[in-house]
């Protein structure tokens, strides 16, 4: 039986022998992430609130406070949910105005209504899962 021929070693991220006609490319290590299509719609929008600063520690502070006085616990848990919800429903609003003055504006052409299309979905997609 005749012995193989012993290939050389290659070392890690060594450049690949480019096939006949071709120039080399460094070789891809095992396992790599493709890389990312840089089309934002395929995550769904979520709302980033603004002037929610403290909540979190306001609701820690209304269950604290709920030993020693529960009816003012939950009313300050409340206020705390009105302001949250206040938040979210600018931020909601914002982006639709948003939205809306990207088809509104005279000239919009099929390309760039095409591309608004794209970012009402996400934006719908992002509002229904916030009901999961």
């Amino acid at each position: 039986m005749a012995e193989r021929a012993k290939l050389p070693e290659r070392k890690p991220g060594a450049k690949t022998p480019a096939p006949r006609g071709g120039s080399p490319s460094p070789a891809k290590p095992r396992g790599a992430a493709p890389k990312k299509s840089a089309d934002r719609t395929r995550t769904p929008w979520k709302p980033r609130l603004r002037s929610t600063a403290g909540v979190q520690d306001g609701l820690r502070e209304a269950r604290g406070a709920f030993v020693d006085d529960p009816a003012q616990a939950v009313e300050r848990a409340d206020a705390l949910a009105e302001k949250v919800t206040d938040a979210l429903v600018s931020a909601l609003r914002e982006r639709r105005a948003e939205l809306r003055s990207a088809w509104n504006a005279e000239g919009s052409d099929t390309e760039a209504l095409r591309l608004t299309l794209l970012e009402y979905q996400s934006y719908v997609e992002g509002l229904i899962g916030l009901t999961k």
